[in-house]
């Protein structure tokens, strides 16, 4: 749990946002550790929205203390692609403020989802996107 809680909060500032050069390969990158003696094989790939709902609604769970089988797994992939999209396209894409963390990201993305079933079939970085740039876009800039 602790695990899930320092990915929510992220890394306040200690990553600079405003790289030049930066790669979708943040999404790919997922906490393979679950907790003490939970253990899944790494997995690096592209999800689609209906994967990012069903990993996010598990997160849910997590946070209303229901959680059961792989709902920290899950939780922890659904933070961690939010997360993955969210420092990799920050100031390209969207421009949250500095003190938006992760776990903010994740929530406004679950919030996106639930309003907009019908973009499930997108990619889920697409998705995360899109949640972030309505709300945050950068000026002068298109996503």
């Amino acid at each position: 749990m602790m695990a899930i809680k320092k990915l929510r909060e992220g890394l306040h500032g200690k990553v600079r946002p405003n790289l030049e050069m930066r790669s979708l390969r943040g999404p790919l990158l997922l906490l393979c550790v679950a907790g003490p003696g939970m253990f899944k094989p790494c997995q690096a790939a592209f999800i689609s929205g209906d994967v990012l709902r069903q990993y996010c609604e598990a997160d849910d769970r997590v946070l209303q203390k229901r959680a059961s089988g792989n709902d920290i797994h899950d939780a922890m992939a659904c933070l961690s692609y939010v997360a993955g999209v969210h420092d990799s396209m920050r100031g390209m894409l969207f421009c949250t403020p500095d003190q938006f963390d992760n776990g903010q990201a994740t929530e406004m993305t679950k919030k996106y989802i639930r309003a907009h079933p019908e973009k499930l079939n997108q990619p889920a970085a697409r998705i995360i996107i899109d949640a972030l740039s309505t709300t945050y876009p950068c000026a002068g800039k298109n996503s």
